[in-house]
């Protein structure tokens, strides 16, 4: 998953950036959040679970004004099985990366996504996440996407081109996308998401709408 963000000031309160709930969806696995937030200049992560939380920081600043892409992978399909890999980029390249171990593997899961926080710390213009098909899938679909995203900046629409990317990779099953950013001065009351998926051999394209505040639901 990643996102691209902008430090709107700089508080010495948390303030999260976001927190992605993950629900098994069968009898083995266990619910975990991961939770990304700012605190003092500094990105936070913070693992969330019934056996305790730990909380690891990431080195580098994040400085007021300036826009960052956050990008994480985990889960056994990405070769990362009970591993969150943390990358951390500003507008000119990597700034901070760091590994940390997860409660479970993130297959077989609902996915509950919540972007930012009541005292808009943080802008968020753009996210995404990634499946791939199967564990034995090539990776190339999920870094095209990632790079496509970084390089094309804070405030680019990539709809059209994450739906390029899928229609020409056979290792990615689904991809879901929003893209925050309103055009005109009337903010509207909801923002859906858009998410691409194989179908018995076909790529199919649909919406998924806000459940809450900020709030997607995604199984």
């Amino acid at each position: 998953m990643g996102l691209w963000f902008k430090e709107i000031f700089t508080s010495t309160q948390k303030s999260i950036l976001l927190n992605d709930t993950l629900v098994p969806t069968g009898t083995t696995g266990k619910e975990f959040s991961i939770i990304f937030y700012e605190c003092s200049s500094k990105l936070c992560v913070c693992i969330v679970c019934n056996k305790g939380t730990y909380t690891r920081e990431l080195i580098g600043e994040i400085k007021e004004g300036c826009c960052y892409f956050l990008d994480f992978v985990s889960g056994a399909q990405s070769a990362n099985s009970m591993q969150l890999c943390i990358t951390l980029y500003n507008t000119k390249g990597i700034i901070a990366s760091d590994t940390i171990l997860v409660p479970s593997e993130e297959n077989g899961y609902t996915l509950i996504a919540k972007f930012g926080c009541k005292n808009l710390v943080n802008g968020i213009s753009q996210s995404f996440f990634e499946v791939l098909k199967s564990k034995s899938s090539s990776l190339t679909g999920f870094d095209e996407i990632e790079k496509t995203v970084y390089n094309n900046g804070f405030l680019y629409n990539d709809t059209s081109c994450i739906c390029k990317v899928i229609k020409n990779c056979d290792s990615l099953y689904a991809v879901g996308y929003w893209y925050f950013v309103c055009s005109s001065s009337f903010t509207p009351p909801y923002i859906n998401g858009i998410l691409w998926y194989y179908s018995n051999g076909s790529l199919c394209e649909t919406c998924f709408p806000e459940e809450g505040q900020n709030t997607y639901i995604l199984s």
